[in-house]
């Protein structure tokens, strides 16, 4: 009779088999009405055309930059945020370091040293969005440039946002540190929000979900480059939150909940709250390899048809608020680009998926619109409405905007796509090898369901007869009642990149990124100060032994544990651990 935690191992691995890459697979047909726009489109334009419209581009924003302030004037302070993401990424894209002086001494170290007041936007380090974007932008200009100073800059703005963030344990005390006459009848569901402004009062308890979105984020970026497992649990503590308070299959992401009873407050439809979570679910997929969160990434990626904000004709994203209305989103048009900008990194993250290609279908019918009805033939200058008229004159907001589809537009057009996570890396769920673009069929479902049961019985057979051969060998060469141990350590999480950065010592009198407020960050971790594996990380197998005078019966049942300690193993990484007390984020010291 086989142990009940064998047979219940057993029982998991059947249900495995059952969930298996496929079996559930969505259905990212590209709509007919994109093909015909995007065949035309994809004909019209070489990758070096389209390179040139992201430099002309992204020369327009840096003629234009205010020297003082290091934005553009008359643009918020999320839109500046943008304008050092989209310099950063087109260098990212193009492998080269073009506007590095404009991005790091320009917008970011401005921002760092001097805190400006931008247009429409809160004062320095009062609003969590601005300072979750801000930690993005610094983020992509470290994995552009390699620089320690926007490494920095982007640990220490998580350190403010931090002081924002729900954790477990001001959950359970249904409070935050400074706040007042706050109170919530859902504090318990609170954990991994992000308030928008703090300290939460009696009239301002709103939890912004574009600044949970950036939380997960931002915090899965900085755990892969640091290995601290405090910005893991804070990524997913913040997924979690998502998960419970907004995420709804085929639904976008509305603006904000009220903390006091965790009902929508904001229910007012934007593309980049959908888009900046889509972001998040991608890195944590990505780290992870949890097939829960490539689910969920899955349908938001579809929301893309069906959404209010994508034109059932042609596909293009119409949401513009006009100026004239004195509409206070007027000062967020570009934000549409930062959609753009998560389905890309989604992408990055799973190249050569029908996902990747359904993205880059997307984007296509963007790149259509904004060269059809953004543009002004003969210019450089692009309107922040994609559904005309053109632009006479420069606009800021259009020309962040459009460099969201004009960067990963001339990378999908390149025979390389997308620079990927580390050939080093291992594969996250759902990637393959192959670039096809085909719809998924019945018969590709049931082939990866059939497969993947092969497979497994491949792998149980292999074990049974490596098992056989190594008790009799143990036989041979080992008393009957060894109990020698061997260790076997968990496997280790997905990671984006594999590759160690470089964090150099500032020289003295440089302009640092890292701003006065925070100044207690210094440097990352170097790999010798990650944290060590916990005690439970590896687990005690024990040495096979002679078998001798065993049945059959027995070697069967030897076997299904051998199976059952591995299943365990991969238990370990799927079920992730839960810090249940209050820890301080990590401090870095130089």
């Amino acid at each position: 009779m086989l142990p009940f935690d064998v047979l219940s191992s057993c029982l998991w691995l059947l249900w495995c088999w059952m969930h298996a890459p496929g079996s559930f697979a969505q259905d990212f047909t590209v709509p007919s009405n994109w093909k015909s726009t995007n065949a035309n489109t994809v004909s019209e334009f070489t990758r070096p055309q389209l390179e040139s419209l992201a430099l002309g581009a992204a020369q327009t924003l840096v003629d234009n930059m205010d020297v003082g302030t290091g934005s553009v004037s008359g643009i918020c302070a999320t839109a500046t945020a943008s304008l050092a993401a989209v310099l950063a990424l087109q260098d990212y894209y193009r492998g080269n370091t073009t506007w590095k002086k404009e991005v790091l001494e320009g917008t970011l170290g401005t921002y760092s040293v001097q805190h400006p007041n931008y247009t429409l936007s809160n004062p320095y380090g009062t609003w969590s969005p601005d300072i979750l974007e801000f930690g993005l932008a610094a983020y992509y200009a470290y994995r552009t440039y390699n620089d320690s100073t926007a490494l920095h800059l982007s640990m220490a703005n998580w350190q403010l946002a931090y002081a924002y963030f729900m954790t477990t344990q001001r959950a359970k005390e249904g409070t935050l540190p400074g706040a007042s006459n706050f109170t919530s009848i859902c504090s318990l569901n609170l954990a991994g929000g992000v308030f928008g402004a703090r300290p939460p009062t009696a009239t301002n308890v709103e939890l912004t979900l574009d600044s949970s979105g950036m939380m997960i984020s931002l915090s899965g970026y900085l755990y892969n480059v640091t290995g601290n497992t405090t910005y893991l649990d804070a990524a997913e503590l913040a997924g979690e939150f998502m998960q419970k308070n907004a995420y709804q299959p085929g639904h976008p992401i509305q603006l904000g909940i009220n903390a006091s009873d965790c009902a929508p407050q904001d229910t007012s439809i934007t593309t980049w709250d959908t888009g900046l979570y889509l972001q998040g679910v991608a890195v944590l997929a990505s780290i992870t390899g949890n097939n829960s969160y490539q689910t969920i990434l899955k349908d938001l990626v579809l929301l893309a048809v069906n959404s209010s904000w994508t034109n059932t004709e042609d596909g293009h994203i119409t949401e513009y608020f006009p100026p004239s209305d004195l509409n206070a989103l007027a000062a967020f048009n570009a934000n549409k680009g930062i959609y753009i900008r998560a389905l890309a990194e989604a992408a990055r993250l799973n190249p050569g998926t029908p996902m990747a290609e359904f993205i880059k279908a997307y984007t296509t019918t963007q790149l259509h619109a904004i060269t059809q009805s953004a543009n002004a033939e003969g210019t450089n200058f692009y309107s922040a409405s994609w559904n005309g008229p053109p632009a006479i004159d420069f606009d800021a907001l259009g020309a962040i905007a459009v460099l969201d589809v004009l960067n990963p537009a001339f990378a999908f057009s390149s025979a390389n796509a997308l620079p990927a996570p580390s050939s080093t890396a291992t594969p996250t769920p759902g990637q393959t090898g192959s670039t096809s673009s085909q719809r998924t069929s019945a018969g590709v479902i049931v082939g990866g369901v059939v497969g993947g049961m092969a497979g497994c019985a491949v792998l149980v057979l292999a074990i049974f007869f490596m098992h056989r051969r190594m008790r009799r060998n143990s036989g041979k060469h080992m008393p009957a009642k060894t109990t020698a141990q061997t260790r076997i350590t968990d496997p280790h999480p997905y990671l984006l990149d594999h590759w160690q950065p470089t964090v150099e010592p500032l020289p003295k009198g440089s302009r640092r990124l890292v701003s006065r407020a925070a100044s207690m960050h210094t440097s990352g971790p170097t790999r010798s100060q990650r944290p060590s594996a916990r005690a439970n990380d590896t687990l005690p197998v024990q040495a096979p032994r002679a078998t001798r005078g065993r049945s059959r019966g027995d070697e069967v049942e030897a076997v299904f544990s051998e199976v059952a300690n591995r299943i365990r193993a991969i238990r370990a990484v799927l079920n992730m651990r839960r810090r249940e007390t209050d820890e301080p984020p990590p401090q870095y010291t130089r």
